[in-house]
This record gives C-alpha cells, structure tokens and sequence, in this order.
C-alpha cells in the first residue's frame, strides 16, 4: 500500500519519499506518521501511539512531543502548511488529503517469492566477534529454511555484513524489499558479554521480538 499526501509518498509505512526522493525518517517516527497516515482525518490517542509505536513501553509525553515535532520538521509544516493538529486533551489527528495506492509489485511479489529476511551485523566492540555471530545465525537461519513450511529467502551475508550505521541498514531494506530484519546490539557488564537481540518488521520497523543472549567470555 502506497499512500500520497502533498508532495510526500508514504510506502507501505517503509520509506518515506518527496518529489523521488528519499526522506531519512527515523524508526520511531516513521511509524508514528505511519499510523497518522494510515488513519488520516481520525484522532490517534496518546495512548494508541504509545501501545502501537513504543508496544507500550515506558514513553513520557516529552518524548512523544518531541517525536511529533520533528515530524513536523520533515514534513516542512509551516504557518500556511499543516499535516498533523494537536488535539489537546485527545492525541493528534493527520489533517491533510490521502490517497491510497495498492501496488501491483506488492501483489507480484507476495505470490512469487518467500518471506524476506535480513539479518544485520550486530553492533560490538570487536567486529571479528561481531562477524561470527552474524555467519553462525545466518547457517540457523538457513537450516530453518530446510524445516519450515513457510518460504523465507535470507539474505546472503556479502549484502548485509557491512550494514553497520542506520542509512546502509535503511538503503538495504528498502533496494531488496526486506520483510523483516533481526538486529542486536552487545550489552557488556565486564562478567559477561549480552547481546540485546530484535525480531523487527520492515516496513514499520516495530519490533515482534526481543530477548537478550549470553555470551561466556574466553578465559584468559
């Protein structure tokens, strides 16, 4: 599903793009403004964003506020150009025209190919150790492949190993239609090495699961 307010094109809630171009929007605010778009004209409570985006984590109203701002930033509102209104005491409401698209690719390619997965180097202090997570799950991943009746199509590790910042992680999912992605970052606590691991859907980026991992550290 595509959906175009303005100038903006708004892709399945994946990227965000004005006049072909791609517009760098964080994970946590693209899934705001997607869940604005997708029910535009309608007034999305604090709670809703909090229960949908953050999956109803800890969020003070300064960090949602602050979300909505730089929305708007992106967004270039101004005193004449408006797309998100505060309702106070309510939430916030997408105030601008939108027309949805469904596109023929998304129907090609959910008949055609498997679920795509990707998974991303995960962020540590030593990369060699970093790399041998990243090879050790992919063979996981693929021997789930073998036993699975639900098709997946992993992406090989020369694509995503270099994947180490947010614009090469965000290219990548958006160049080979990724449908989900696990990502991780390490924990250390100088006992033992933790790896905060993230089941994520793309074209959100909301997480489905997240659990951390323990790595024994090798005896000196």
């Amino acid at each position: 599903m595509e959906y175009k307010f303005g100038n903006y094109l708004l892709r399945d809630g994946c990227t965000l793009q004005c006049a072909g171009k791609n517009i760098p929007l964080p994970p946590k605010e693209l899934a705001v403004l997607s869940l604005l778009v997708r029910n535009a004209g309608d007034i999305i409570s604090k709670g809703q964003l909090i229960d949908e985006v953050w999956y109803g984590g800890n969020v003070s109203d300064e960090s949602l506020t602050r979300c909505i701002y730089t929305l708007r930033r992106y967004l270039g509102e101004g005193k004449t150009i408006r797309y998100i209104d505060t309702v106070y005491g309510k939430g916030y409401r997408f105030t601008a025209e939108v027309e949805n698209v469904i596109t023929s690719s998304t129907e090609s390619k959910n008949s055609e190919s498997g679920i795509k997965v990707a998974l991303f180097p995960f962020e540590m202090a030593d990369i060699m150790v970093s790399r041998s997570i990243h090879d050790y799950l992919l063979n996981r991943l693929f021997s789930l492949k073998m036993v699975t009746d639900t098709p997946l199509d992993i992406i090989s590790s020369l694509a995503s190993r270099d994947c180490y910042d947010y614009h090469s992680c965000m290219k990548l999912l958006e160049n080979m239609n990724i449908d989900y992605y696990i990502s991780g970052a390490e924990i250390n606590n100088h006992k033992d090495i933790s790896i905060s691991l993230e089941l994520v859907r793309a074209k959100d980026h909301a997480i489905l699961q997240r659990r951390n991992l323990k790595i024994q550290k090798a005896s000196p």
